[in-house]
C-alpha cells in the first residue's frame, strides 16, 4: 500500500469489538438475497463492515455472495492509493472488488453532496450490471445522530427526523440500501477492526470543520457532556421511524381505497375525502400522489420540501365555496383542485416526454412510467386498430397526448381536466391518434382492457 495513505491501526481499550452472536444477529436480514453490494471506502466504518460481512458469511453458510465497490471520486490525491487498499483487503478475503472512477470535471461548491451523488450513480450502474439487489452501507449511529441534527436545523418534520432507515427500498438513486449498523456505536466498529487486527484509512476531510457534518458531530459531542448523548439521540430518531411507519400505513390504505388512478398516469381524490384526515396524514398523502405520479422526474422517494407541501395542504383546504377552483404545479406534476376533486397529473414541463418511432423497437421504458413491448397479441391488436383508422404506413409513435395529433371522446370529460392528462402516453400512425390508455379516441372505439394490451402502464423498478 502506498506510503502516502494513513493506515491506522490504534491501541487502547474503546468499546469492546463485535461479537459472532451478535454479527449473526446484525446481519440476519440478509440471509434473504443472494447478489449484494458493499460499499467500502476504506475507513473504519466499512472496513469493519466488510470484515463483518465476510464473517457472518462464513458462520452461517449464507450460499449468496457480494462484492466490495470502491468510489475514486478523483478530489484528493490520496484516493487512488484508498481504493487500491481496498482492492488488497478484498483480496486477502477473497471478496470481489471494483473501483468506479468518478470521472469527468469535478464541482467547486457543494462539493460533498455532489460527490454523494455521483457516488451512488456509480454504484446503480455496477448493481445493474453485476445484478446485485441491495447495497449495504456502514453507516452507524453517529451518522444516524448526525443526520438527525442536520434535519432538525431544517425544520424538518416526522418523516426528516426519522432520519436513516436500516432497509430503504428507495434509496439515492433508486437504490435498495442496507445499514445492518446502524444502531452500532462508532466505537465498537474501531474496537473490532483492533481485534481482528485490521488496519484502515482515515479521510483528513473527516476532521475539515468547513463541512457541516464535522461542525454537527462537534456539536453532539457538546449535547453529549449535557447528558444528551448519542444514543439517546438516536434513540428519538428511532422513535420518529416509529411513528412515521404508522403513518405511511396509514396513508398506504387511503391510497388503496380512496385514491383512484386512471391508467393514462393521473390520479384523483375527493377533496372531502382528503380534508377528513389530519394534517399530518394529508402532508403523506400529497408526498406519496407527487411522487408516483410525478415519476418522470426520478426515482419514487426523493424528499419533498415540507414548506411547498404545508403550502399546497393551505391551498387544498382554503379553497372557497363559491370558487372556480384552482391549479398548482410541484414535483412535475400539475394539480387541480375544485370543490369535488383534487386531481394530480404529470405536467409537460419545459422538457417534454420524449417521442419514440416504434417501427423498429422491441422494448423500450418511456418517461420512467411506462413499459412498450413489442411482439404477439400486442402487435396482432395494434395492426387491427390501424386497419380501422385507415392505411397509414409505418411511422408508429409513442409520446406525450399534449403532442399528439387527434383527440379524445368528450364521454371522458368526467376524467379530462385541462392539463392532467397532457403527459399522458400517446400512439399514433401519421396524423391518427389510435390509442391512449383508459381514455377513447374520437373516431375509434378502443377499450381499455385492449388498451392494456397495447401499453402496458408499469410502475418500474427503480434503476
Amino acid at each position: 500500500m502506498s506510503d502516502s495513505v494513513p493506515s491506522v491501526l490504534e491501541t487502547g481499550s474503546g468499546k469492546e469489538p463485535i461479537g459472532r452472536d451478535e454479527t449473526t444477529a446484525l446481519f440476519a436480514a440478509l440471509s434473504s438475497f443472494k447478489r449484494l453490494a458493499v460499499a467500502v471506502s476504506g475507513g473504519a466504518d466499512s472496513v469493519a463492515l466488510l470484515c463483518l460481512l465476510v464473517e457472518w458469511k462464513e458462520a452461517v453458510g449464507w450460499p449468496g455472495d457480494f462484492r466490495a465497490l470502491t468510489v475514486d471520486h478523483g478530489l484528493r490525491l490520496e484516493s487512488r492509493a484508498e481504493a487500491a487498499f481496498v482492492g488488497d483487503v478484498c483480496h486477502r478475503l477473497g471478496v470481489a472488488h471494483q473501483t468506479l472512477l468518478w470521472e469527468g470535471e469535478k464541482p467547486v461548491a457543494n462539493v460533498q453532496a455532489e460527490a454523494r451523488n455521483a457516488r451512488y450513480r456509480l454504484f446503480a450502474a455496477a448493481m445493474d450490471q453485476h445484478d446485485l439487489e441491495a447495497v449495504l452501507l456502514a453507516h452507524h449511529q453517529g451518522d444516524q445522530v448526525e443526520t438527525f441534527l442536520d434535519r432538525l436545523t431544517r425544520g424538518s418534520g416526522v418523516y426528516g427526523l426519522a432520519a436513516m432507515k436500516l432497509d430503504d427500498p428507495h434509496g439515492p438513486s433508486g437504490l435498495r440500501v442496507l445499514r445492518p449498523l446502524l444502531q452500532t456505536p462508532k466505537s465498537r466498529l474501531t474496537a473490532t477492526l483492533r481485534a481482528h487486527g485490521q488496519s484502515w484509512c482515515e479521510d483528513p476531510s473527516n476532521e475539515n470543520e468547513s463541512f457541516k457534518r464535522v461542525r454537527l458531530r462537534r456539536l453532539a459531542e457538546a449535547l453529549a457532556a449535557e447528558g444528551l448523548d448519542t444514543a439517546r439521540l438516536a434513540e428519538t430518531a428511532r422513535r420518529m421511524g416509529r411513528a412515521a411507519d404508522a403513518l405511511d400505513q396509514w396513508v398506504g390504505e387511503l391510497f388503496l381505497t380512496r385514491v383512484q388512478e386512471h391508467p393514462a398516469g393521473p390520479a384523483r381524490m375527493a377533496r372531502e375525502d382528503y380534508l377528513c384526515v389530519p394534517e399530518e396524514v394529508r402532508l403523506r398523502l400529497l408526498t406519496r400522489l407527487l411522487q408516483k405520479v410525478g415519476r418522470h422526474t426520478g426515482p419514487q422517494g426523493v424528499p419533498l420540501r415540507l414548506s411547498k407541501l404545508e403550502g399546497l395542504d393551505q391551498a387544498i383546504r382554503g379553497l372557497s365555496r363559491t370558487g372556480d377552483g384552482l391549479r398548482q404545479t410541484l414535483n412535475g406534476c400539475s394539480i387541480h383542485i375544485d370543490q369535488q376533486w383534487l386531481v394530480i397529473g404529470a405536467e409537460m414541463g419545459r422538457v417534454p416526454a420524449e417521442t419514440v418511432c416504434l417501427d423498429d423497437v422491441e422494448h423500450v421504458v418511456w418517461d420512467n412510467r411506462y413499459i412498450w413491448t413489442r411482439g404477439g397479441a400486442r402487435m396482432d391488436f395494434l395492426s387491427d386498430v390501424a386497419d380501422r383508422a385507415g392505411d397509414i404506413g409505418s411511422g408508429l409513435k409513442l409520446g406525450p397526448l399534449g403532442e399528439a395529433p387527434g383527440r379524445v371522446s368528450a364521454k371522458d370529460a368526467d376524467w379530462a381536466i385541462h392539463g392532467a392528462f397532457d403527459r399522458s402516453p400517446a400512439i399514433w400512425l401519421g396524423d391518427r391518434l389510435l390509442l391512449v390508455p383508459g381514455l377513447s379516441v374520437e373516431g375509434l372505439s378502443v377499450e381499455e382492457a385492449e388498451a392494456e394490451t397495447v401499453l402496458r402502464a408499469g410502475y418500474l423498478s427503480a434503476i
